[in-house]
């Protein structure tokens, strides 16, 4: 228990129980506890404990092993852990155990009150009865009394009293003060007259007390007892100072026994001794020696275990003697030139002269006198490290033999040679040549651990060989091979420093090619020490370079240029002695050069004859000072570089000359930098008119061609004045423009010359263009809607549109030798919509190259194709009967055709005058009153547009708005087709596998073949006349020409798509795999075939002679109507007026459209179904066996298409008008909302064929979910939702995107989607389900279709449960709900599931567990066996009827499983 304040108690003198207990937190011991205790204590206590054992184990630790380490700190964390954890516990139920604190107090507090009434009667109890009976008073004292009463004291008690009891009373503060300060000068005194040793005399005297401290040994401190010369010193503390700084891992040396038994001895030498502090200081000093000695053993034999291993060695019984020496043998293989071994001993030990010194150090064999002042005689105490001291001696010894070199070499070579010995450990630097770097020298060392001495020049490759030949006739004395070895050394560093200086040069550099001299060449004596430089470029070029060495450490070299060959091996000798595979080199030439005249005289020959005076190259750095380091040889650097970049000019010098490009010849460019080619004249180009040519050449002030940085690119500059048109950037305002052309210097002089000459006819067809548009911009109106942004000879790039957002780019293509046009756009969210035409506007602009005209159409296709390309989806240039709703198939950059959904076409054209006309496209280009075989006539079109139109295009469109504008379907027969489809399995192969069509051949590309893009239908002399003039009917001329017999041109939307037959209405869709036999997805026998142009040229049958012919009266859609470009971009600009989703208006009147003509084919599918004749323009008359209704088609600015239902006479008494109300705003809210899906109409034509009862039903679901405000919370847990299409993720029962409701004999399968209204799981998400539901009308029977396996559990708990509560309602839920026979069930097992679906989870799923595993041991009861064989009969029934369903429609699939 805890309590922050002790509550008062009765015992203390508090009045009245009401003041024994307040408000505050408080808890009372009682009867059963041991008593309270404060939670800070309790915290205070558990730290502690914590801290206690976790200082114990960090002092245990240290002393275990790895194991036991992991085991004591594992056992301390778990410990820890489960301390704290209940700690934890308490804090938690102490923060809430106020109110039973308070009780507990209260109970308490109540039974010590009642024990003490119960005590308090007792003892007046035995008072009355037993004590006041035989109370008597005694006879009091009264002289005592009246004494202590009136002085306050009694003074005749005995003195023993106070002499045993009372303590005597201690000295004040000042008296103990004088005490100890008298007691120093005691000490003080004492000291005075003592012999104190020299080591000693570090003292400190206070408090009575004098301290003795030796660095690192020991540390004493005495006292004495008196002030007379005789009493001895008293010892009270002792400490050694002895330390393992290496391995000792802070632990003393000493125990507290051992520093007992020392304080004990050295106690007892200080008495009746003369010199009592030398006999202290002689005892501890010993036995720190002797402690030294074993710190530094034990540290030699760590060093031998751990790292050293047999590099040293100390024995026990030799080489160490406790308390007396210590050896340590290094360098254990060193011999001398007899091959004896050469002992080498470090010495410590005591010295045997003074024993008060500390450890002597002594060396075998004896130190130089120049190296034995850097050595230390005797061994800090502080420094206890026998590897230090090791490392010390070694490296003195090592400085002291490299200094011994030092002077010997210094003797031998000259002064010129400097030598110097420096760094730790001492290095021996011997300059090989003069200047030469630290990194060139060679360096002599001698091995820390071995003791020999070592030779190298750092970041050289030199051979080993060479250095320990050095070496040991440098230990030996042989100066003859010294030397050489040393010439071979300066060779190898001025090979490394050539190597330095043309590493970045592009060259390599070898020491032996396989050359054959001839007998002439021989004459060029070349020495032992040579370098070949062979020149990447020119392969047939190599530079020699000849070594040979001079006095005072110098190397001077000849320089020889050699022309080559490929060669094979002659009677001629050979310089090198190369494999049979190799290829030899023939040298063809030879010649001395001299890099002096070569560097200082640009304009000397690059081969020079013999007899000029060889370069020094060491001496021409001295002279210059250059500020690169000395291994740069910069005249050997400048040397090949200018052989490198000389000779390419020979070569394009040559190329020019046979162009006929004069040039002035190669130039050194001022301040010397570079060779430059100035050309003086470049060729015309004669397909560019001489005025152009004109002023180019007087814009051109300079040509000059250049090699590159590295010599990897030519370039070549040219020089203009100014531009011939005015440009927004920046960069483009001065007078002076350069233009910079880069080529390979890779690649040979003649394709340098060509791509030159290429380079220069792209600059003179973009001058031309920009030419022509300075003149346009000048002299047009337009010219403050178009700017140029940018020309630099290479490049146009032209700006327009609203702000100048878009641009377009013109450059020239060499490859399909035409201009390439790219447009861009400067806005992220706004593109460039001429993207779409790019093609065509290349194919145009390749024919003329007119820049007036090419600007005249950006500025007018502007807004047309800014408002195309607002439409959902547009893959430009795409395949007609793509998933995406339009496809757009450009013409010509002024014309386009766009469908929808491969059904329905629109044929766009732009107008001067900002218009733009449209007219239905599936009217066939050469006879109005026929269709094209890919599309189909889109009713209302022309009443559509019209409500478009406005003032400015009355002009264009004068014709009759009466024409009829419902033409009936241009379709093949619906008899003929199905007759098709329906006959034998051949027969229908047949078909299917031909689906061509005259415009699956061909290619068409380009404005000039719009005659040939669609010709769609025969000619009109094959069908009909063609109309005359005077009805107004006369095509375009674009359009009047036609292919040949035998051939047709293809449809566009397979052109775009290249050479590729595949016919886009073959590929599966839910259109094509729909159950319609007149359905445009449907393959359709060959236009060509029926026309008698079959490829083979076969007669046609009669019945074949079939086309799509329309009435003889031409329709609306035909006639173009002409919109301006704001009225058309209104019809092209999404809009959401509904709240139903973002859609064009031409989109969603195109998407109703073809949602009516698919109603129209759902009505001719069905049997049950009757189309019902209906005279009003846009409405579908149907009706079914209960139903009549009609679609309707309002062509309004945003069209619209709703469902009005009626009961038939026969059944006005069994339909509410509220119901019909209901399947009408079903119909308008979710079959005709986004998105649109045609299934859906399938799904609710079999919703038609339903009985009355079910049909009832299902519409009280329907009104659960178009009026959601009937569903009440408090009684409802889910919302519904009917599911017209199958949607993704559902039982695999019927696959996603079919139809969701399937009527086929007695039964009915429909989809529903339940939804949780208020969430109840933690995540915050409502739970959803989706559930097939089958109602057999027969049985009455409402349940869930499952899968066939009944061993397999469904994965979601809802499913189940829905499951299990349909199976209870079937029992007995129908009658506990108090519906009769007559009743359908479909509603009322429905509302069950949104009232009671998921209350009892838990015991269901329990249940349900138990019930599958019966089910899988065949345990089940007759009833329940009975009730699974009438379900599995049931879905069987729905497998047939989707089967059916299936066949009827055309659908080719497995019956999907519902068990």
């Amino acid at each position: 228990m805890f309590k922050t304040e002790m509550a008062p108690s009765p015992d203390d003198g508090v009045p009245g129980p009401s003041n024994s207990f307040n408000g505050n937190t408080q808890v009372l011991p009682y009867s059963g506890l041991q008593g309270t205790i404060s939670l800070a204590t309790l915290i205070d206590f558990i730290v502690q404990k914590t801290y206690h054992e976790l200082t114990v184990l960090a002092e245990l630790l240290p002393r275990k092993m790895d194991l036991e380490k992991k085991k004591e700190i594992a056992e301390f964390a778990s410990r820890t852990r489960q301390l704290f954890v209940r700690l934890l516990a308490l804090v938690r139920w102490a923060s809430s155990a106020s109110k039973v604190e308070k009780c507990s107090g209260i109970m308490n507090f109540l039974d010590r009150q009642s024990m003490i009434f119960v005590e308090t009667a007792d003892a007046l109890f035995r008072m009355a009865r037993e004590t006041l009976v035989n109370a008597r008073l005694p006879n009091f004292h009264i002289p005592a009394a009246v004494e202590i009463l009136t002085t306050g004291t009694y003074g005749k008690l005995p003195a023993c009293i106070k002499d045993r009891i009372v303590p005597p009373e201690p000295i004040t503060p000042s008296e103990l003060k004088s005490t100890l300060k008298r007691l120093n000068q005691v000490i003080e005194h004492r000291l005075m007259s003592a012999t104190i040793p020299d080591r000693m005399r570090q003292l400190n005297i206070e408090n009575g007390r004098v301290t003795f401290t030796v660095d690192s040994e020991f540390q004493v401190s005495l006292t004495l007892m008196g002030d007379s010369p005789q009493i001895p010193w008293r010892l009270l503390e002792v400490s050694i100072l002895v330390e393992d700084r290496e391995n000792g891992r802070g632990k003393n040396l000493v125990n507290k026994g051992q520093t007992l038994y020392i304080h004990q001895m050295v106690q007892s030498r200080l008495y009746d001794n003369n010199e009592p502090l030398v006999e202290l200081y002689t005892c501890l000093h010993a036995f720190c020696l002797s402690l030294q000695l074993d710190v530094l053993f034990y540290q030699v034999l760590h060093l031998c275990e751990s790292r050293l291993g047999k590099l040293v060695r100390s024995a026990p019984n030799a080489d160490y003697v406790r308390g007396r020496h210590l050896g340590i043998h290094y360098w254990l293989d060193m011999k001398d030139s007899s091959g004896k071994d050469i002992p080498h001993i470090l010495m410590l030990q005591i010295d045997p002269k003074d024993s008060q010194m500390p450890l002597l150090i002594t060396h075998k064999p004896p130190m130089t006198s120049q190296a034995f002042p850097l050595l230390d005689r005797v061994a800090k105490p502080s420094d206890l490290s026998i590897e230090r001291l090791l490392m010390h001696t070694i490296q003195t010894r090592a400085k002291s033999r490299l200094l011994d070199l030092k002077k010997i070499l210094e003797e031998r070579l000259g002064k010129e040679i400097e030598c110097a010995v420096h760094g730790t450990p001492p290095v021996l630097n011997v300059p090989l040549l003069s200047p030469c770097m630290v990194s060139e020298q060679l360096m002599i060392t001698i091995d820390t651990y071995s003791g020999q001495a070592q030779a190298f020049i750092p970041q050289q490759e030199v051979p080993k060989n060479i250095t320990s030949d050095f070496i040991q006739n440098l230990l030996t004395g042989d100066w003859g091979k010294v030397e050489n070895a040393l010439a071979e050394l300066r060779f190898c560093v001025i090979q490394r420093r050539c190597e330095k200086t043309l590493q970045h040069l592009p060259v390599s550099l070898h020491y032996k090619l396989p050359l054959i001299f001839s007998l002439e060449h021989r004459r060029y004596k070349l020495g032992k020490h040579k370098i070949l430089i062979k020149l990447h470029k020119h392969p047939n070029s190599v530079i020699v370079l000849d070594f040979k060495e001079v006095k005072e450490a110098r190397v001077n070299y000849s320089v020889y240029m050699l022309s080559v060959k490929s060669a094979s091996i002659d009677s001629t000798s050979v310089e090198a002695s190369p494999s049979s595979t190799q290829m030899y080199l023939k040298v063809t030439g030879m010649a001395a050069l001299d890099p002096f005249i070569m560097t200082h005289n640009t304009g000397a020959d690059i081969v020079n004859e013999m007899g000029k005076r060889p370069a020094d190259i060491l001496m021409q750095n001295e002279k210059k000072k250059s500020k690169a380091p000395s291994y740069i040889m910069e005249n050997l650097a400048h040397f090949v570089a200018l052989c490198e970049e000389r000779v390419p000019f020979v070569s394009l010098c040559s190329e020019l000359s046979k162009k006929n490009m004069s040039h002035q010849g190669v130039m050194v460019e001022p301040p010397g930098f570079n060779f430059a080619l100035r050309l003086l004249y470049l060729p015309d180009l004669h397909v560019v008119p001489k005025i152009v040519m004109k002023d180019l050449r007087e814009r051109l002030l300079s040509a000059t061609m250049r090699l590159a940085k590295g010599a990897k690119n030519w370039m070549l500059e040219l020089v203009f004045k100014g531009r011939p048109v005015i440009t927004q950037s920046s960069h483009e305002q001065g007078l002076r423009s350069a233009v910079l052309l880069s080529y390979e210097a890779a690649d040979e002089a003649s394709k340098v010359v060509e791509s030159l000459i290429t380079d220069w006819n792209h600059i003179i067809r973009m001058y031309r263009l920009a030419f022509d548009l300075g003149k346009f911009l000048e002299s047009n109106p337009h010219s403050n809607e178009v700017k140029v942004k940018s020309f630099n000879y290479r490049r146009l790039i032209i700006l327009y549109g609203p702000n100048m957002c878009c641009s377009a780019t013109l450059t020239w293509r060499q490859a399909t030798r035409s201009y390439m046009i790219n447009f861009a756009s400067s806005t992220k969210k706004l593109s460039n919509p001429h993207h779409i035409i790019r093609d065509c506007v290349e194919a145009d602009f390749a024919r003329n190259s007119d820049i007036a005209a090419f600007i005249r159409l950006l500025l007018e296709s502007y807004d047309p194709l800014r408002s195309i390309s607002k439409l959902h989806a547009i893959p430009h240039l795409s395949r007609v009967g793509s998933t995406v709703p339009f496809t757009l198939m450009v013409q010509s950059s002024n014309h386009f055709r766009l469908a929808f959904n491969a059904t329905y076409c629109l044929d766009i054209r732009l107008l001067p005058g900002r218009l733009v006309s449209i007219k239905d496209g599936a009217h066939s280009c050469f006879d109005r009153s026929k269709a094209v075989e890919e599309f189909s006539p889109t009713q209302c079109l022309k009443s559509f547009l019209l409500k478009y139109a406005d003032e400015q295009c009355t002009f264009y469109d004068r014709r009759s708005q009466s024409e009829d504008d419902n033409p009936p379907s241009p379709l093949i027969e619906t008899d003929a087709v199905n007759s098709t489809i329906r006959g034998s399995p051949s027969q229908r192969s047949s078909f299917l596998q031909n689906p061509a069509s005259p415009h699956s051949q061909g290619h068409y590309y380009g404005p000039s073949s719009v005659g040939n893009a669609f010709p769609l239908a025969s000619p009109p002399s094959i069908s009909h006349p063609a109309p005359s003039p005077a009805e107004g009917i006369v095509p375009s001329p674009a359009f009047m020409s036609q292919p040949s017999p035998g051939h047709f041109g293809q449809s566009p939307a397979v052109s775009f798509m290249g050479q590729d037959h595949f016919s886009p209405f073959s590929v599966p869709s839910p259109v094509a795999a729909s159950p319609f036999s007149q359905s445009p997805g449907l393959p359709r026998p060959s236009p060509a075939a029926r026309l008698g142009h079959s490829p083979a040229g076969a007669q046609p049958s009669p019945s074949d002679i079939r086309s799509r012919v329309l009435p003889l009266r031409l329709w609306a859609g035909a006639n173009p109507t002409h919109l301006s470009h704001a009225s058309f971009d209104a019809l092209c600009t999404p809009i959401d007026p509904d709240g139903n989703g973002m859609n064009s208006p031409i989109e969603r009147f195109l998407s109703l459209t073809h949602l009516r003509k698919h109603w129209h084919k759902v009505l001719q599918t069905e049997e049950s179904l009757r189309i019902i004749p209906c005279n009003e323009p846009g409405v579908i008359g149907f009706q079914s066996q209960l139903l009549k209704g009609h679609l309707i088609l309002d062509p309004l600015k945003y069209p619209t298409l709703r469902m009005k239902f009626q009961a038939l006479r026969d059944y006005q008494d069994q339909f509410m008008l509220e119901e019909l109300e209901i399947l009408d705003e079903f119909f308008n809210s979710r079959l005709v909302t986004n998105p649109i899906r045609p299934s859906s109409l399938l799904a609710f034509g079999k919703l038609l064929l339903v009985p009355i009862k079910p049909l009832r039903d299902i519409i009280q679901i329907m009104k659960l979910e178009v009026r959601p405000g009937t569903l009440d919370p408090a009684q409802y847990r889910f919302s519904v939702s009917m599911c017209m299409t199958i949607p993704p993720g559902s039982q695999p029962i019927i696959p996603p995107g079919h139809p969701a409701i399937i009527v086929a004999k007695m039964k009915l399968l429909f989809f529903i989607m339940l939804k949780e209204i208020q969430p109840t799981r933690e995540e915050g998400t409502p739970q959803t389900v989706l559930l097939p539901i089958v109602h057999d009308w027969s049985t009455n029977l409402t349940q869930v279709a499952e899968k066939r396996d009944l061993n397999v559990v469904p994965a979601q708990p809802l499913l189940t449960m829905a499951i299990q509560q349909l199976k209870r309602f079937a029992e007995c839920g129908f009658s506990q709900s108090g519906l009769t026979g007559n009743d359908c069930s479909i509603f009322p097992a429905v509302r069950d599931l949104l009232m009671n679906l998921g209350i009892e989870m838990q015991p269901q799923m329990n249940q349900m567990s138990i019930s599958h595993s019966m089910m899988m041991q065949g345990n089940l009861g007759n009833q329940q066996i009975m009730g699974n064989q009438n379900m599995m009969q049931n879905q069987v029934g729905i497998q047939n009827m989707y089967g059916q369903n299936q066949q009827q429609s055309g659908i080719n699939q497995q019956p999907p499983n519902f068990m």
